[in-house]
């Protein structure tokens, strides 16, 4: 007696491999760069930048999300306060390591409005720790914005 199979297990399979692969190739040292610096720098979320970062940087974000408890409690959102300044990335430069790790340098662009537009940089060290690409330390460098 012939076994009988569901004639999408196959298609469904395939589906599965190509989600995976596809997966696997957008996740690069850029990518979560450019996600942290968009969860952290512009919409403010220290909590889901969490979610991307190991060691230092993880170390790092803990601390500012104790010390910004008593603020995030009394409800207020600063990723979407209107009076919060126009931001711009530029990548400066992308450094591999010794290490295997990349150091990538941006120039963050601050746009009050009314106001006179400063400049802030970020170095944000990427390294593969384990299975994922993860971000591992971050600085702000001196400049003549604030964030």
């Amino acid at each position: 007696m012939k076994a009988l199979r569901a004639p999408w297990i196959p298609l469904a399979a395939s589906l599965f491999l190509a989600f995976a692969l596809a997966c696997q190739r957008f996740e690069t040292p850029d990518k979560v760069a450019i996600t942290f610096l968009e969860l952290y720098v512009f919409k403010a979320d220290q909590q889901s930048a969490l979610e991307l970062a190991d060691g230092d940087a993880a170390a790092k974000l803990e601390r500012e999300i104790s010390d910004l408890a008593a603020v995030r409690s009394m409800g207020g959102d600063f990723a979407s306060d209107p009076r919060r300044p126009a931001l711009k990335r530029e990548l400066l430069s992308a450094d591999k390591d010794a290490d295997g790790s990349t150091r990538f340098t941006y120039r963050i662009e601050v746009r009050p409005k009314g106001g006179e537009t400063s400049h802030r940089d970020i170095t944000i060290r990427v390294a593969k720790p384990g299975a994922k690409w993860r971000v591992v330390d971050y600085e702000f460098l001196k400049g003549d914005g604030a964030l």
